[in-house]
């Protein structure tokens, strides 16, 4: 959707404005380039809770992995943007005293966050939950 967007506002703002022709057609090359880097930024998310620590990754074309310990945990952050909310994900956050001091797993199905929250830290997000967190419709 962000692709066709700005392809339509550049289209306008060239036709009204004057621009160069490279611009239209330079936006036409980055929306068909956009399920390219989809489909790379989707093989580059994962996440798992192995032994003592909570695994993260994610990224494009740069591809970002953290590794924290469980026992570093201080916090969740359950988020969902529009988008990410018809499509049942959400972002999870861990909270932490140290380093970056959050560390996101990206585009998670809103169960699965729930779970690997759990999973990470037993009942620290306990306290915070509905049925409507637990259970995706």
């Amino acid at each position: 959707v962000a692709p066709l967007l700005v392809l339509a506002v550049g289209a306008v703002v060239g036709w009204s404005q004057g621009l160069p022709g490279w611009i239209p057609a330079a936006l036409v090359v980055l929306l068909a380039l956009s399920p390219v880097l989809a489909a790379d930024r989707y093989r580059g998310l994962g996440h798992a809770v192995v032994g003592g620590y909570l695994v993260a990754s994610s990224g494009s074309l740069a591809r970002e992995r953290s590794v924290l310990e469980r026992d570093g945990i201080i916090g969740w952050n359950l988020e969902q943007t529009f988008f990410q909310r018809r499509a049942g994900l959400a972002t999870l956050t861990a909270t932490t005293a140290a380093g970056d001091e959050a560390y996101e797993v990206l585009d998670v199905p809103l169960p699965e966050a729930v779970r690997l929250a759990e999973e990470a830290v037993p009942g620290l997000l306990q306290p915070f939950l509905t049925d409507a967190t637990t259970r995706h419709t």
